[in-house]
């Protein structure tokens, strides 16, 4: 599915919104209801208040191999959020929840961080690649 912020026009400039950043708060307490819009597969395009446009895509999670809540883990493990961010330039990140030095990227004068991935494992039951949700937070550096 795809979201389009009702002031977003055709040739306004793009400017990609990471995870975890401060910008992705922002437009929460703006619009609640965007939470929902968050999820990987999606396309999110929204505008600033100085009217440029952001554009995050979720494409997918990989190598989740987060130690589950019903288990004792040596360690905590890792997934990977794949994101792709359009404006200022367009490029992809990955993402790292078991590492937090690799869970926030700096696209153009935006830090986009991962702030967390839902569903967390449960025991042996496999998740499916639709039900993964990711917060993210975009910030202006």
């Amino acid at each position: 599915g795809i979201w389009i912020d009702r002031d977003f026009k055709e040739k306004t400039p793009a400017v990609v919104v990471k995870a975890m950043s401060d910008a992705y708060f922002r437009i929460l307490e703006r619009v609640p209801e965007a939470k929902e819009v968050f999820r990987l597969g999606n396309r999110v395009i929204w505008m600033t208040p100085g009217g440029t446009g952001l554009v995050i895509e979720f494409l997918g999670v990989s190598g989740d191999s987060r130690c589950p809540a019903d288990a004792l883990c040596i360690q905590g493990g890792d997934a990977i959020v794949r994101i792709r961010v359009a404006g200022n330039g367009t490029a992809s990140y990955e993402l790292h929840t078991g590492d937090p030095s690799r869970a926030a990227v700096a696209h153009g004068r935006y830090l986009i961080s991962l702030v967390e991935l839902q569903p967390y494992p449960f025991g042996s039951t496999p998740i499916d690649p639709d039900d993964y949700r990711a917060t993210l937070v975009v910030r202006l550096q």
